[in-house]
């Protein structure tokens, strides 16, 4: 009698889903063992960041962004009225209210200007116009902006990478600008940009407030063009080889560019000079989108016309606006500077990427006794706030050894 082997109904065999079973590469083991440390940043910084990411989810989720767009801007989303604010340590928080136009004349021009209050007596006014950027069908761009700054209460440390910061002492700065640039790229990705801009300052003693005036606790060669209103013409250009794959935020390539600035006095004497800028870019992207190591360097050499001087509020800075980020407004100043930045970022939502830093450099006089020695540190972290392809905001902490800077701005540090 032949055996009877028993079988599952053709029903169940057919339903039976088969086994697979899937075994990551070596290659893959490997590298995800040796960069697990790139991921703890972005776990801790989760845990402070959640509330945020969770107010993003649900704006997002229940469209709260196009209300208020459309609250805000026209139908075609091409002009928008919004209110702001900015600030930093130092400086206090600016309220103000702004606007930008994407497609001035229907031909893409941009326009964008805004205005701020600080306290009761200072403010500030931003205008700009700018033609559609270089691009492959577009050879030619150019820019024009006007600027206002009222400042009651500027801060002043001294001369020199030594300067201590017990020795703050304010003034009070009144300042125009109003010019542009024309921006021809001749070659794939390189540039030149000549500019020409009036620049107008004027200074005064800083009354009231519990911080001495600049001439109670300087020396008047400390203080070239104080109580003086001066004029010049910033006449120069800049070259730049610029092979990142965006500009809002970029993941790949780099930004080389050297500026020349010519500062020439209008209607007074001594207080003519040269300044030289060197900026070097370049962004890396760490194994997956949006984890990225941004690198810069960059130097600033000024010099005067024989016995002339520079202004003491134009020399060379380094602060948490110059990108030594753990330092207040005005810390370091010198004819001559260098600097180094190091940035990590990281994803932490859709719109949201966190950052860790490192910036190091210093202010210095001569160009003949430049070394390494006695650099300025500064660390610290904070968020960046985009889109898919554009920068909108970013928050900072940072920390040199003196005090805590916190900053945010609509401008990117790197």
């Amino acid at each position: 009698m032949s055996p009877v082997l028993a079988t599952a109904p053709a029903e169940e065999v057919a339903n039976k889903e088969p086994e697979v079973q899937i075994r990551p590469s070596p290659d893959y083991l490997l590298r995800k063992r040796l960069l697990w440390p790139l991921d703890l940043p972005a776990y801790l910084v989760y845990l402070v960041a959640a509330p945020i990411g969770v107010t993003a989810t649900y704006i997002e989720t229940n469209d709260v962004v196009p209300k208020v767009v459309d609250l805000l801007a026209n139908d075609a989303r091409t002009f928008f009225v919004y209110p702001s604010v900015r600030g930093a340590s130092g400086n206090g928080l600016g309220y103000g209210i702004g606007l930008i136009h994407k497609d001035l004349f229907h031909r893409r021009y941009l326009l964008n200007a805004n205005g701020f209050v600080f306290g009761w007596s200072d403010s500030m006014a931003n205008l700009l116009l700018a033609s559609p950027r270089v691009q492959k069908e577009n050879d030619v761009a150019f820019t024009i902006k006007a600027n206002w700054l009222k400042n009651s209460d500027d801060d002043f440390y001294g001369i020199g990478n030594d300067s201590l910061q017990s020795n703050l002492a304010e003034f009070s700065i009144y300042t125009i600008r109003a010019g542009g640039d024309v921006t021809y790229r001749f070659l794939p990705h390189l540039s030149i940009s000549p500019h020409l801009n009036f620049l107008a300052a004027k200074t005064e003693p800083k009354t009231g407030g519990d911080d001495p005036s600049v001439e109670d606790l300087f020396a008047a060669s400390d203080l070239a063009g104080f109580e003086e209103e001066l004029a010049h013409l910033d006449v120069g250009a800049t070259l730049a080889h610029d092979t990142r794959d965006q500009r809002g935020a970029p993941e790949k390539g780099g930004l080389r560019r050297f500026t020349y600035r010519r500062f020439q006095g209008l209607d007074q004497g001594g207080f003519d000079f040269n300044q030289y800028e060197v900026e070097l870019r370049q962004f890396f992207r760490l194994f997956k989108p949006r984890r990225v190591l941004a690198l810069r360097n960059a130097w600033v050499f000024q010099h005067a016309d024989g016995a002339d001087a520079i202004p003491f509020y134009r020399l060379a800075h380094l602060d948490f606006n110059h990108v030594l980020r753990g330092f207040k407004r005005g810390r370091f100043r010198d004819q001559n500077s260098v600097l180094f930045n190091a940035e990590y970022r990281y994803i932490i939502w859709d719109y949201i990427d966190a950052t860790l830093f490192v910036d190091t450099g210093k202010v210095f006089a001569d160009i003949d006794e430049f070394d390494l020695d006695d650099l300025q540190y500064s660390y610290g972290g904070g968020l960046r706030f985009r889109t898919k392809n554009d920068f909108l905001l970013r928050f900072q902490l940072g920390y040199g050894g003196e005090d805590i800077v916190v900053s945010f701005s609509f401008t990117q540090a790197i």
